[in-house]
């Protein structure tokens, strides 16, 4: 998933050494959306990864396991968590109306747009798409697995132990800030 979001900046970048030496002034504005639009992924990218790496924290403090196999049915039990898992899940595949699709967007205009001027841009703007929708389908899984599934004997044991599975304030709170700065964004 890294990868691939290194990818769009990239992307973004190659599109903007494609494009600038054309002297075109529409290919400089396409190459200039480029641009912008690699520093937006940048951003995205530290706010849904990081969202997902606060939230892959509170699923291990809640069940004690790193191993998504033995998660399942924690919806009901971590509500916040969940929407929180669910929104950069969605931001990071770039689903509308999220962060990551503004960004995304920006940069498969330009190179689809640009690909008049340099061919091989249109390829890279496939490849980029078949990559959003790879992520989506990943996270999607982690996702239902980890939330949506049955409940599994680590949540059920730890449920029955603790009663509410779900993170204090102070862990929920900078899940909901970056919640919001995705759906924001």
């Amino acid at each position: 998933s890294s990868v691939g979001q290194i990818g769009y900046i990239l992307l973004a970048l190659g599109a903007c050494v494609a494009l600038i030496p054309s002297g075109d002034d529409r290919l400089l504005a396409l190459a200039a959306i480029a641009f912008c639009g690699g520093l937006l992924h940048a951003i995205n990218h530290g706010i849904f990864k990081g969202l997902l790496f606060f939230s892959a924290g509170s699923l291990y403090q809640a069940t004690g396991t790193q191993d998504l196999n033995k998660m399942g049915g924690l919806w009901k039990y971590m509500p916040v968590t969940g929407f929180a898992v669910l929104i950069a899940s969605f931001g990071i595949a770039g689903v509308p109306l999220l962060n990551g699709f503004v960004s995304k967007w920006s940069i498969y205009v330009a190179t689809i747009q640009g690909s008049t001027s340099a061919k091989y841009l249109a390829v890279c703007a496939i490849i980029a798409i078949l990559t959003s929708a790879m992520t989506l389908a990943m996270y999607i899984k982690f996702f239902g697995v980890a939330f949506l599934s049955r409940q599994s004997t680590v949540v059920k044991q730890q449920a029955a132990k603790q009663g509410n599975l779900e993170v204090g304030m102070t862990q929920q709170l900078p899940q909901l800030i970056m919640a919001l700065l995705c759906i924001v964004i």
